[in-house]
């Protein structure tokens, strides 16, 4: 029985030299090892004859009518390759934009804390916020970017170990997806893999999806410290092809008939 899969890998087909920035990957690219599963499914439509038998209408024939073939893939390692793939689009340069940053302040051994704040510069409650973890929650605090803070001077001397600051820090010249008007996607894409087994040896059995369209917008969720990203592909019938699909058996010695 198959036990597994591996070598998985996704090819696009239609990249040009032209897009926005120039594509990183070359005009096409491979992306292969960062898949964590698919699923190849399929919504079948049955056309179904039916017939007087022994007094009672029964079905004496069906047959598939459409098949509509998905393939989904599940991603769990994430890095940036990965993720322009994921979002499809091939990231584009954004030449300076504002990004939230947040940073916290620990108070010495005796509730004090005095200098800068790292990072941080600009006008209190417009490029940043400043707030104190006490017993009771967190409290709004107006400190000024150069601060001296005790914690018996406030609020009564409630206790309390840190400060946080919330702000903004200015990035030049960064990647980014989701944020220029112009970018470049994808397009159609390749899924290739190997099926492995007790059956077959170690050239396994490789499947390979030819045409690939995107029909979903990506799932991502975040639990705990994994990350998961899934998204859906329309399999299609390649021009000339017969299915969306094929199979193709690499064991040695190769078994091309049933019972072989």
């Amino acid at each position: 029985m198959l036990y597994g899969a591996g070598q998985l890998v996704l090819i696009s087909k239609g990249l040009s030299s032209e897009v926005i920035g120039g594509s990183p990957f070359g005009v096409n690219f491979a992306l292969p090892g960062l898949i964590a599963s698919f699923e190849l499914t399929f919504n079948d439509q049955l056309a179904e004859a039916k017939a007087l038998v022994g007094g009672k209408r029964q079905i004496v024939a069906a047959a598939i009518t459409e098949s509509i073939a998905t393939l989904s893939l599940t991603f769990e390692y994430m890095d940036w390759s990965t993720l322009q793939l994921v979002f499809d689009e091939v990231s584009a340069k954004t030449s300076s934009v504002k990004l939230p940053i947040t940073t916290t302040i620990k108070l010495d051994n005796t509730g004090n804390y005095s200098g800068a704040i790292p990072g941080v510069t600009g006008t209190l409650g417009t490029d940043y916020f400043v707030y104190r973890a006490t017993r009771t929650g967190t409290v709004d605090r107006s400190y000024s970017p150069n601060i001296t803070v005790t914690a018996n001077s406030i609020a009564g001397g409630e206790p309390y170990e840190v400060i946080q600051v919330i702000g903004y820090q200015t990035v030049t010249d960064v990647a980014s997806i989701g944020d220029t008007t112009e970018f470049a996607s994808f397009g159609k894409l390749i899924f290739s893999g190997i099926l492995a087994g007790t059956e077959v040896n170690s050239n396994g059995i490789q499947i390979v999806v030819p045409e690939l369209s995107r029909v979903s917008t990506p799932q991502l969720s975040v639990t705990g410290d994994k990350q998961t990203m899934k998204v859906d592909f329309r399999a299609s019938v390649p021009t000339g092809g017969r299915k969306a699909f094929q199979l193709y058996n690499l064991s040695n010695p190769q078994s091309y008939y049933i019972g072989a």
